[in-house]
Parts: structure tokens; sequence; C-alpha cells
């Protein structure tokens, strides 16, 4: 594989180091051509044609430095957590990779990981929360709305359907849902969970400031990102569990279980009166 001269990117954000991988290539080389338009266009601040220019440099001739320099530019300046971790990631599992370049990927990955999942759990604590909205009620049209405590259920099926349900239906009328209080148990272990291997990840993180040697170093970043990943989903799951929990047994007087059956299959049916 021909060398080239190359942009380094390392440190902290902003800072830069050429690094020649050897004589500068001629002019006339394309892959030459893409660092050095990368090189310039990251010296004038236009971070996402670098990070461009760096990846078809990388196309045409696949240096492992060039996977740092894309993951760099994705992190610090395009704030582009996603491909910044992807780009890190395939950086640390090439077998040239440098080692000193290599601890710091691996920190950036731990730390990008659980930024990403840390965001995600909180997404879907707030969907669970807004699908435990009451809709509004819809009246088609032709139909008269009920007047407030009045009989709902429509003339010749009120009978049946009274009947039916009382015979399927489990109901409790203790004002607690045992469902709520179920998911409320279940998400507070979890979160009794993430917190344990919260602890576990900082102290392997301590022990990583401590670790002198490189392969150490290699082993607790990744039983660090293990115990995060842990601790990050325990965490995100329990919250959403105990806050669904919480809210049926708040809000939730009345609930139902009923055997259902269908084309499908037969299963069993949740209800409630809110």
């Amino acid at each position: 594989m021909r060398t080239i001269s190359l942009l380094v990117l390392l440190g902290c954000p902003g800072a830069a180091l050429a690094q020649g991988a050897g004589a500068p290539a001629a002019k006339s080389d394309p892959v030459a051509n893409a660092a050095n338009q990368a090189k310039t266009a990251f010296e004038a601040g236009r971070y996402e044609e670098a990070a461009l220019a760096y990846q078809e440099a990388y196309r045409l001739e696949p240096v492992t430095t060039l996977l740092y320099n894309i993951a760099f530019l994705y992190d610090a300046h395009l704030n582009d957590r996603a491909l910044a971790l992807d780009y890190y990631r395939r950086y640390v599992n090439a077998p040239d990779a440098d080692p000193a370049s290599k601890i710091k990927a691996y920190e950036r990955i731990t730390l990008l990981d659980k930024q990403i999942r840390r965001e995600r759990a909180a997404k879907s604590v707030k969907m669970l929360g807004d699908a435990d909205k009451p809709a509004a009620a819809v009246v088609a049209p032709g139909v008269k709305k009920t007047p407030a405590g009045g009989d709902k259920t429509p003339p010749g099926i009120k009978a049946a359907t009274k009947g039916s349900a009382a015979k399927a239906s489990v109901s409790t009328d203790d004002g607690m849902n045992p469902l709520g209080l179920t998911l409320l148990g279940v998400g507070g272990a979890a979160l009794i969970t993430g917190g344990v291997f919260a602890a576990l990840t900082a102290g392997t993180h301590g022990e990583f400031e401590d670790e002198p040697t490189r392969a150490g170093k290699v082993d607790l970043a990744d039983k660090g990102e293990t115990q995060s990943l842990v601790a990050d989903i325990s965490i995100g799951v329990g919250a959403a569990l105990a806050v669904t929990g919480l809210i049926l047994v708040l809000t939730d007087d009345e609930s139902t279980v009923a055997p259902t059956a269908s084309a499908s299959g037969a299963g069993l049916s949740f209800g409630g009166r809110f």
C-alpha cells in the first residue's frame, strides 16, 4: 500500500497535528488530493466537507488513520453521535490502529454509547407517558352523545354484554390495580439493578485511570462499556415500567382481565375504568 501525507486529528476539539506517513504523494494522486482537500476544509472550519473528503480518501485507499479523523469530526464538530460511534468502533477494530489513539477512541465509545442509550430511554419514558393520556371522545355523525350518567349500552345488546362480562372478567375494586403494582415492583427492581451496575461502572473507571499498561486499559474499557450498557438498559426499562405502574395504581380503580378469541388465536385482554 502506497503511503500518503495525512492530517491526524487528536486530543481536544480543534487540535490538529500534521503526521506524515512518508513522502508527500504527487498532486495527481486522487487519494492525496482527497486528503489535502479534507485538510483545507478542516482548517477553514468546513467540517462536513472535511468529513466527506476523508470518506472519499478512505474509499480510494482504506488507511486506518482516516477512520479516526472521520470519527473525530462527527464527534467534536458535527454533533452526530451515531456516526462518530460507528467510525470509532471501526477504528479500534482495525489491526494497525495506533495504541494511544485506540485508548482515546475507547473512552469516546464508552461516553457516546452511554449518552445515546440515555436519550433513547428518556424518549421511551416520554412515549409511555403520552400513550397513557386519555384520548378525546369522538362521536360519529348522526349519533347522539349519551348524557352524563345515562345508559351507554345500545338497546338489545345490554343484557348479553353484561352477562358475558360478568362470567368472563375478573374485577378488582379494592382501589389498587394489581397490574400496576406488579409493573411498579418490577420497575423498581430494574432501577436498583441499574444503580448497582452504575456503581460498578464508576469503580471500573477508577481502575482504568490507575491502570499503567495500555493492554490493561483496553480490557477495563471493554468491561466498563459492558457494565454501562447493562446499567443504562436496566435504568431505562425500570423507569418506563415504574412510571407505567405508578400511573395505573394512581388512576385505575377497576381493572378487568378477560379471555378473548379471534381468527388469529386466543389470548387475554386487559381493561380498566378511569
